[in-house]
């Protein structure tokens, strides 16, 4: 099974005292855990050098490449405006279609506001993950624009998932 997580599900986990079950569940192939760059640097920003290094040891799949398309001219959004140099995945023309629907979608009221929710959202759908990971409802949102084949769960049901492979 394939996971995208979002950064409060390593909290979750972190909190959780999981670190040392996921990394075996990984190490045994069982589960594969996905991120981008926006949860790396989310991460890097923990306060709490103990947790911050602690969540640096859960394994994880090789970063995903982040999607590039997510652009915006306000200079307070939570998001990212395009990608790293090393960190994109080129939107190709069947992509455009629900691209520019998110685009249009992208106000400061409406749940897809948030740039690094759109990143994370596209790229486990571009990925193939069978779950984005998060207890934040609006990164579930933004999934539901891009597709119906990647589920949102909370931190909860993950860890049922988990404890049902046992």
């Amino acid at each position: 099974m394939k996971f995208m997580m979002d950064t409060n599900a390593f909290d979750f986990i972190y909190d959780n005292n999981l670190i040392g079950f996921v990394n075996k569940l990984v190490t045994a192939e069982q589960i594969e855990l996905y991120v981008t760059h926006v949860q790396l640097d989310e991460i890097e920003k923990i306060s709490n050098e103990e947790k911050r290094e602690k969540i640096k040891t859960v394994y994880y799949t090789p970063v995903v490449a982040s999607v590039g398309f997510v652009g915006t001219s306000d200079s307070t959004s939570r998001g990212y405006v395009g990608a790293r140099t090393d960190a994109f995945i080129a939107v190709n023309e069947e992509d455009n279609e629900i691209v520019n629907k998110v685009k249009r979608n992208l106000t400061k009221t409406h749940p897809l506001g948030n740039a690094a929710d759109i990143t994370i959202s596209f790229t486990a759908f571009k990925k193939n993950v069978d779950y984005l990971v998060s207890n934040d409802t609006g990164i579930h949102n933004v999934l539901k624009e891009f597709t119906s084949k990647v589920e949102g769960i909370t931190n909860d049901e993950f860890n049922t998932i988990l404890q049902n492979i046992i």
